[in-house]
Formats: structure tokens, sequence, C-alpha cells
């Protein structure tokens, strides 16, 4: 099955994305100085969604990744590796609504 989405729905999700993560806690973002923001394209897992970039170690590198799934529900996912290695990995990943993103992405990025 080919799922298509087109650029303008695919930016309407991530800017949607971004302002319930605002709505939750205008600080959020940057908090953890989120930046190169990149909208998703749908495939059969999700409808779209949002990734960007957060300092939480300045030696290391994460994404934050969130996924619209066909639910209606968003998957968190907290992607990261060493700064000189180009691979990564999933760290760890949360399902969350859209009321709890900003709670689920302090809970992601904030080291226990």
């Amino acid at each position: 099955m080919v799922y298509t989405c087109s650029m303008t729905n695919q930016r309407q999700i991530a800017q949607t994305i971004r302002d319930q993560i605002r709505a939750g806690d205008k600080w959020c973002l940057a908090a953890f100085r989120a930046h190169s923001f990149v909208s998703l394209d749908a495939n059969e897992d999700r409808r779209g969604g949002l990734m960007f970039r957060v300092t939480i170690n300045p030696r290391l590198f994460h994404k934050i990744i969130i996924e619209l799934t066909h639910l209606d529900e968003y998957k968190v996912i907290l992607w990261g590796g060493r700064r000189k290695c180009v691979e990564g990995k999933e760290i760890e990943s949360r399902e969350a609504w859209c009321d709890t993103l900003a709670e689920t992405i302090y809970e992601l990025c904030n080291p226990r």
C-alpha cells in the first residue's frame, strides 16, 4: 500500500505538533535548545510527524522524533549517539497524547 501525503499536509501536521508542545509548555523547546526542525513523511506506521535536534549533553547528539500514528496517538522517540559517530540508536520511546507531549519530552530528555 502506498501512503501519499502532500507537502502542505506534512508541514501542517508538523506545525500542529509544534503548537501542541508549546501549548503544553511554552519553554519546552527552548529548554533543550531545539533546532533543525524537519517534517516527516507518511508511511505504514505513521501519518506524519516532526523531528528536531536537542542538546542534552554537548558530547552527544540527540534527536526527538514525534510520529502521529494512524490511531491519532503520538509516539515520542529519543534518538542519540556519539557526536563523532554518524550512526545512532533509539534510546527510549513512549506513547503520548497531544496534551502530554511537552511532559513526555521533559521525561525523555532529563537524565535520571
